[in-house]
Formats: structure tokens, C-alpha cells, sequence
């Protein structure tokens, strides 16, 4: 049985010191590189820093989530959730940090 490999990151801001957040927006799930660069490439085009996050299960099937925001406490990712939603016309989810 594969194990799984943990999560890599793609155009991640490099974070030196202090407590990494507890949740992120999803805004895409992939299992196709190129269809998730291309949801990067668009919330780039709209100011958001935003990153691709490859998940690789036992299996071996790979996932490429795009992900967005940084939050310390899950009331304030879902707040700015809505407003992703309503700015953007895009489906989100608040996932936790660096998870599947």
C-alpha cells in the first residue's frame, strides 16, 4: 500500500515565523494541473493571493485545490467566504489549513 505524501504548494507566500492559520477558501478542486493554474491565473487576475495546494491520496489519485486567505478562526474565513462568493460569482468552501 502507497502512503500518502503530504501537501506541496504552488505560489505559496513564504510564511518565516509565528502560528500557521487554522483555514482557507477553496475555490477549486482539480485533477487536472492545468484547469486548476487556470482558476489560479484567474483569482490572480482579481487580486487575490492565491495558491495551488497538490494532495496526492494512497491511491494515488492527485488533487490540485485552490485556495486562497489565511484565518485564525472559522467565523471570520466564513465571512470572507460570502463576500468571495458575492464578488466573485464562484463557489468556495472554508477547508482547514493545508488539509484535503
Amino acid at each position: 500500500m502507497a502512503q500518502s505524501r503530504g501537501p506541496e504548494m504552488e505560489n505559496s507566500d513564504a510564511r518565516s515565523s509565528g502560528p500557521d492559520p487554522e483555514y482557507e477558501i477553496q475555490t477549486g478542486a482539480f485533477k487536472v494541473q492545468e484547469n486548476a493554474r487556470d482558476r489560479l491565473n484567474k483569482l490572480q487576475a482579481l487580486g487575490y493571493d492565491a495558491r495551488i495546494l497538490t494532495l496526492t491520496h494512497p491511491e494515488e489519485v492527485t488533487w490540485y485545490l485552490v485556495r486562497t486567505g489565511t484565518f485564525f478562526d472559522r467565523k471570520t474565513a466564513e465571512q470572507a467566504m460570502a463576500q468571495f462568493v458575492k464578488k466573485t460569482g464562484m463557489k468556495a468552501y472554508v477547508r482547514a489549513w493545508n488539509q484535503f
